[in-house]
């Protein structure tokens, strides 16, 4: 069980004078590859997406699965790729995707492979994923409210999504991982919640801080629920200790807390694990 504050990992750049791998201008090299599936998804959240959702990509625009699979073996025999993430839009809604996923699995029997999710229809594949080669779940969830749920997603689907978190726990697709990001006024009030449900059914819990996506212009800096605040907040119910492992996580990361205990609790501190 874990709890991480801050905003996704950004991307690499490659200096022009850097050996082989992917380095970034800082020297590090990157051993994760996150590929997106698709632009499509079901869910209209307000931090993400209009309301009447977006123009999609034109399906000559999108990685076909052969190209998927080409892009993961060069990283994987060249540029030193250790860990494939799956992402979108959301990957569940893309046709192929277990194939993609076994196609991976052939060629890789030890990478590990994990995908981000919304969610939704989870519950029906999760067992499919795992037989195709999938090592773990990343599940996108902001609330455990049913009218908070649909305010932020604009659809009232809460009760598909946990089920679907159930359904990963079940068929052992890893340590299950919770994403959520607090929004100003809606559901940051939750954040001591949510820790409080991601630690009694064994998840990790990290939010994220709000990026500018803007597709809904309704982003402001003043509106953004800091990593900073998102403490402030678990603090009042709760005692975090800094996780001294895995201090090669890039700047981004806001932090990783190692133990986290009710203030009222007597019982033993709830043991927290890295990401």
């Amino acid at each position: 069980m874990g709890i991480e504050l801050g905003m996704p990992h950004i991307g690499v750049q490659r200096p022009s004078d850097a050996g082989p791998g992917l380095i970034d201008s800082f020297g590090r090299k990157a051993t994760d590859m996150r590929l997106s599936l698709t632009d499509k998804c079901n869910l209209r959240c307000t931090y993400c997406m209009p309301a009447e959702g977006l123009d999609w990509l034109q399906k000559s625009a999108v990685l076909s699965r052969e190209e998927i699979v080409r892009l993961v073996r060069i990283g994987v025999d060249s540029l030193g790729v250790r860990e494939l993430r799956l992402t979108g839009g959301e990957p569940l809604v893309r046709a192929d995707l277990l194939q993609i996923i076994g196609d991976i699995r052939a060629n890789h029997a030890d990478l590990p492979i994990s995908m981000t999710t919304n969610g939704l229809g989870l519950d029906k594949k999760a067992q499919a994923l795992k037989d195709a080669g999938l090592s773990r779940i990343n599940v996108s969830m902001d609330s455990l409210h049913p009218d908070t749920f649909a305010q932020l997603t604009r659809r009232p689907f809460l009760d598909r999504v946990l089920r679907g978190i159930e359904a990963a726990a079940e068929v052992g697709l890893g340590l299950v991982k919770i994403n959520a990001v607090l929004m100003r006024g809606i559901n940051d009030h939750e954040a001591p919640e949510l820790l409080e449900w991601a630690v009694s059914k064994g998840f990790e819990l990290r939010f994220i801080e709000q990026m500018p996506l803007d597709a809904d212009h309704g982003w402001t800096r003043d509106g953004m629920i800091t990593a900073l605040e998102m403490r402030t907040l678990l603090e009042q119910q709760f005692v975090l200790t800094p996780d001294p492992r895995n201090r090669d996580a890039p700047p981004p990361s806001a932090g990783r807390y190692a133990e986290s205990r009710p203030l009222t609790s007597s019982s033993a501190p709830w043991a927290l694990s890295p990401r």
